[in-house]
């Protein structure tokens, strides 16, 4: 899931719930450097819980429009070891939360277990859809999927084959006739 356009940060009317949906990448950061160049601020962070899949990174940085010669910005103001959750979908390789992919909230304004709820049940309707996904495009290949849960396997291997039955009491009624019509020619 991929959200193309930003949603603005001062924005009250978007929930915790709808941010969740929305982004990929959930964390709780604080901001560990602030540094102000001439047309864009540099911010670096040191994330503190992944609430989502984590990444191989505890640092991530930000590099957003707005410096000292530029009088009005429209970019964020992050101040020094705060702590944020921050929502997002793109993280380069270098580690840099991308440009208008990014949202966030202020972790003392953020009840953080109604949060882990609301991912968690998020999380668990990604996976659910996922797995149709692939089970759908599986059985349009005529792939076999071995299942994953282990009471199904167990459950399922004892059903009988209705056709193996039909074939074997076909057979076994067959070699009944034969036996009555070699035991009348032996007497």
């Amino acid at each position: 899931m991929c959200c193309n356009a930003s949603i603005s940060s001062e924005a009250d009317e978007v929930t915790i719930t709808q941010l969740a949906e929305a982004f990929d990448l959930i964390f709780i950061a604080n901001v560990t450097l602030k540094s102000i160049g001439t047309d864009h601020t540099y911010y670096g962070f040191h994330v503190i819980d992944y609430l989502t899949p984590s990444l191989n990174t505890t640092d991530l940085y930000l590099l957003v429009p707005g410096g000292s010669e530029i009088g009005i910005s429209s970019s964020p103001t992050f101040y020094l070891r705060m702590e944020y959750v921050f929502f997002c979908d793109e993280i380069t390789e270098d580690n840099r939360i991308m440009g208008n992919h990014y949202q966030y909230r202020l972790l003392d304004s953020v009840d953080v277990n109604k949060l882990e709820n609301i991912v968690m049940r998020i999380l668990a309707q990604r996976a659910a859809s996922t797995n149709c996904i692939v089970v759908d495009t599986a059985l349009k290949h005529n792939n076999s999927i071995e299942p994953q849960n282990p009471e199904y396997v167990k459950n399922t291997r004892g059903e009988p084959n209705i056709l193996w039955e039909v074939v074997f009491l076909c057979l076994a009624g067959m070699c009944l006739v034969l036996l009555l019509v070699i035991r009348r020619r032996l007497v």
